[in-house]
C-alpha cells in the first residue's frame, strides 16, 4: 500500500466542464467538490476567488463553504503571464496580485488548518530577480511556499527558501524528462506537484499516457515533507469525466489518500 498522498483539484481548467460554462466561483467550487477530490486549489485569477475580491468576512464564508462541502483548502494557482513581471507597465500590478494571493493563501490555510494549503503556484520568467526578491520577502513573512514553474525555479529553491520547484509531469514528458526521477532528485524542493499526463501530442487523463502513475504516486509518498498532488485539468478534452477517472485511479494507486 502506498503512502498518504492527498489529491487536490485545481479550479483552473475546470470551467469547460461546468454547467453552461458557469464562471461563478462559488458554484465552480461546489462543482469541483462534486467530482470527489480531497481538497480544492483556487484559481487566483477567477473573479470571486481573487484575493482582492475577498475581504475578511468573505474569506471566513469561503472557509465555511469548504467545510460544508467536505473539502479542504489546497492552495492557490496564480497563472499570471510571466512577461508581466518584467514589463514596466504591468510589473507592479503583477507583484501586487502575488503579494495579495500570498496573504489570502496564509489566511485560508489558517482557517482551514491544512498545512499543504500554504502554497501558491506561479511562473516567473528568467530575468525576474527583483520581483523574485519581493515575492520571497512576502512569502517568508506569511510562511507560504511559492511554487515556481518558471525556468529558474531550481536556482531559487535554495535551502530554507520559501521558493519551491513546480513539477508538471506532462510538461516534463514533452521534454523527455522522467517526472518520477525528477521528483526523486529534487526531494524537499518539491511542493504541490501536478498530476498531469501526455501522449506526446496533447494532455490526457493521468495514467493514460506516458506517466507511470504507480511509480509517481509512490515517489510523492516518499518525499520528506507532506504534499498534495494537484490534479490539473488544463488541456483535457472532457474535464469532468477525466477528473473522475483520475480520482478513481489515484484512490486505487494511493489508497491512503482517501
Amino acid at each position: 500500500m502506498l503512502g498518504h498522498v492527498p489529491l487536490s483539484l485545481s479550479l483552473v481548467g475546470l470551467m469547460a466542464g461546468a454547467d453552461s460554462g458557469d464562471t461563478n466561483a462559488r458554484r465552480l467550487i461546489e462543482h469541483a467538490a462534486s467530482l470527489g477530490p480531497r481538497a480544492i486549489r483556487l484559481d487566483g485569477t477567477l473573479t470571486g476567488s481573487r484575493a482582492r475580491d475577498l475581504d475578511r468576512s468573505a474569506r471566513r464564508d469561503l472557509a465555511s463553504l469548504l467545510r460544508r462541502i467536505d473539502v479542504g483548502f489546497g492552495g492557490i494557482d496564480l497563472w499570471i503571464p510571466p512577461e508581466h513581471f518584467t514589463d514596466p507597465v504591468r510589473s507592479e500590478r503583477a507583484l501586487d496580485a502575488v503579494r495579495s494571493a500570498i496573504d489570502l493563501c496564509a489566511e485560508m490555510a489558517t482557517l482551514d488548518g491544512r498545512p499543504a494549503g500554504r502554497s501558491l503556484s506561479v511562473s516567473l520568467p528568467t530575468d525576474a530577480a527583483a520581483p523574485a526578491t519581493e515575492i520571497l520577502d512576502a512569502a517568508d513573512r506569511a510562511s507560504v511556499r511559492v511554487v515556481d514553474h518558471g525556468p529558474d525555479a531550481e536556482s531559487r529553491a535554495t535551502s530554507g527558501s520559501p521558493f519551491a520547484v513546480g513539477v508538471d509531469p506532462a510538461a516534463l514528458l514533452l521534454r523527455s524528462v522522467d517526472p518520477v526521477s525528477e521528483v526523486a532528485r529534487l526531494g524537499q524542493c518539491v511542493v504541490a506537484p501536478r498530476l498531469s499526463d501526455t501522449d506526446g501530442i496533447s494532455r490526457v487523463t493521468p495514467g493514460a499516457g506516458r506517466l507511470d502513475l504507480v511509480s509517481y504516486a509512490a515517489t510523492l509518498a516518499m518525499l520528506p515533507t507532506s504534499v498534495d498532488a494537484v490534479l490539473d485539468a488544463r488541456g483535457l478534452r472532457s474535464p469532468d469525466e477525466q477528473v473522475r477517472e483520475t480520482i478513481d485511479a489515484w484512490a486505487r494507486h494511493a489508497p491512503g489518500a482517501f
